[in-house]
């Protein structure tokens, strides 16, 4: 006996779906999923804002639906960059291709929702059923939900922001977190006879000397920071506690920095 095909098991399709169960009654649901598993849903395509997609019913001419919802503007975009890539174990599931668990409370706190509300969602379908949704629509939210389930970057792509270029500007803005956090650490722990520089400042021109190079004095110290390079890299993926984690590398960096500024450790470079 052949196995029901599952629609969502990820908890974000799965939520998806759920909106579907609120909107109409077990009926259309059976309905719905049952013109979904006997491949009535054809031409489905997610653009931003909208999921078109064309249903055979019972006559001829396919039925025509449409799911819609907002996108996010380029600001509102800007602002969800700059907070996912501040947080590392964000942004090495979603480079990785996984949905991070937690990814909700980053849109929370900008009063929005990466998975619709309810009340954001507008549907049509062009059947003669008065009622929406129909069974049309409801195969559609089953075929959908399918489609989210196993590529979850398929809602960004509805919000607005496709897959390449939510990683590109993820990257590029983690990038920069990290390069700030290495100037603030350079500047914090270096003290040469040159002007202050961060070393992405000086890294291309590096064997270029003037013709008087001033005296290198070089101090070592212990960091005057609170492991900000550590806290700036976050935690690895999956990592169950992470606070602990980070404190435990900032208490070895402190240590080891201290044996290395009273010369009582030493590197062997043979």
């Amino acid at each position: 006996m052949a196995r029901r095909q599952i629609f969502a098991t990820n908890w974000w399709s799965q939520k998806f779906l759920k909106i579907l169960e609120f909107m109409t009654g077990d009926t259309r649901l059976q309905r719905g999923r049952s013109y979904a598993r006997k491949g009535a849903v054809s031409n489905l395509t997610i653009l931003p804002g909208i999921v078109v997609a064309k249903v055979s019913g019972s006559r001829s001419k396919p039925y025509q639906t449409d799911l819609q919802v907002p996108v996010f503007d380029a600001a509102t975009w800007q602002k969800i960059i700059e907070i996912l890539s501040a947080r590392a174990e964000f942004v090495a599931k979603l480079l990785s291709g996984k949905m991070p668990d937690n990814i909700e409370d980053v849109f929370k706190t900008l009063n929005i929702s990466l998975i619709p509300k309810i009340k954001e969602i507008s549907i049509q379908c062009n059947c003669p059923d008065g009622e929406l949704p129909c069974k049309h629509l409801a195969a559609v939210f089953y075929v959908w939900s399918s489609q989210f389930d196993q590529d979850p970057f398929l809602i960004f792509e509805l919000r607005g922001k496709n897959k390449a270029q939510l990683l590109y500007e993820l990257s590029a803005a983690r990038n920069q977190h990290v390069k700030t956090a290495l100037s603030d650490e350079q500047t914090d722990n270096l003290e040469t006879g040159f002007p202050e520089k961060s070393i992405f400042d000086i890294k291309n021109n590096f064997w270029d000397f003037a013709s008087e190079t001033p005296a290198i004095n070089i101090q070592i110290a212990p960091p005057k920071d609170k492991g900000t390079l550590v806290k700036s890299l976050g935690t690895p993926p999956d990592w169950v506690d992470g606070e602990a984690f980070i404190d435990a590398v900032v208490e070895i960096q402190r240590q080891v920095s201290l044996l290395i500024a009273t010369g009582k450790l030493f590197v062997d470079k043979k």
